[in-house]
């Protein structure tokens, strides 16, 4: 039985170091995903910049080159905004994704937790019957033992 918690208990450490390497995991992932906010905001500030320099360049129809840079500007702010939510995409289902599996693993370190009292307060049982059982058995023996000499000293 002794072997038995021993083995549940390293179990149980290996799952909790593994518990503890995913909630590292999504700490990294959370980190990553707030850095693409952080980045997301950004280029919409920049692409109304874009848009409101290419509506007073369209108003004061300086060359049809500059407001074709400045369309330009606008559509390569565009591709990041889109290149960036995709990125945010993946970041927000990474971070879902290790939740969930942080949530596993934090159910099953609590299984094995529950595992090893089990078999804890098993042992735990066990001894104390044995422990009992010697009790009884010197009681037994001390009785045994006075009724012989109070029998011997009548005779």
């Amino acid at each position: 039985m002794i072997q038995r918690i021993h083995r549940f208990k390293r179990l149980l450490q290996t799952k909790e170091r593994e518990e503890d390497l995913l909630k590292e995991e999504l700490g990294n992932r959370q980190r990553e995903k707030t850095t693409l906010e952080g980045h997301m905001d950004k280029l919409r500030g920049e692409k109304e910049e874009a848009l409101a320099s290419f509506g007073r360049r369209a108003v004061e129809a300086t060359t049809v080159q500059e407001l074709w840079m400045s369309r330009c500007d606008l559509d390569r702010i565009g591709r990041n905004l889109d290149e960036n939510g995709r990125c945010l995409a993946l970041a927000v289902r990474g971070v879902e994704s290790a939740r969930e599996e942080l949530l596993l693993k934090h159910r099953e370190v609590r299984t094995f937790e529950t595992a090893l009292d089990g078999y804890r307060e098993l042992w735990r049982t066990e001894c104390l019957k044995k422990e009992q059982a010697l009790l009884d058995d010197l009681t037994s023996s001390r009785f045994a033992a006075m009724a012989m000499k109070e029998g011997g000293d009548d005779a």
